[in-house]
């Protein structure tokens, strides 16, 4: 049996919401400070995924910040 999910995302579709999606958690964490080590994670490459949730919590608690959001 197929499961539908209506959330699912085409690659491209993937691409362009992680194109968008980590530099919004980067600033959520400098204006919230979430997380002192997120910056030098993402430089480095390896995101810790708790620092990341804590992140995207402060997104979720405060989603005002979307209107100050620009690439």
């Amino acid at each position: 049996m197929k499961k539908e999910n209506g959330a699912t995302l085409s690659p491209e579709e993937s691409s362009n919401f992680f194109r968008l999606f980590i530099p919004l958690l980067q600033a959520v964490n400098y204006n919230y400070e979430s997380s002192d080590q997120l910056e030098e994670q993402l430089r480095m490459g390896r995101p810790n995924m708790q620092d990341l949730m804590a992140v995207a919590n402060a997104l979720w608690e405060d989603t005002g910040i979307l209107d100050e959001f620009s690439l």
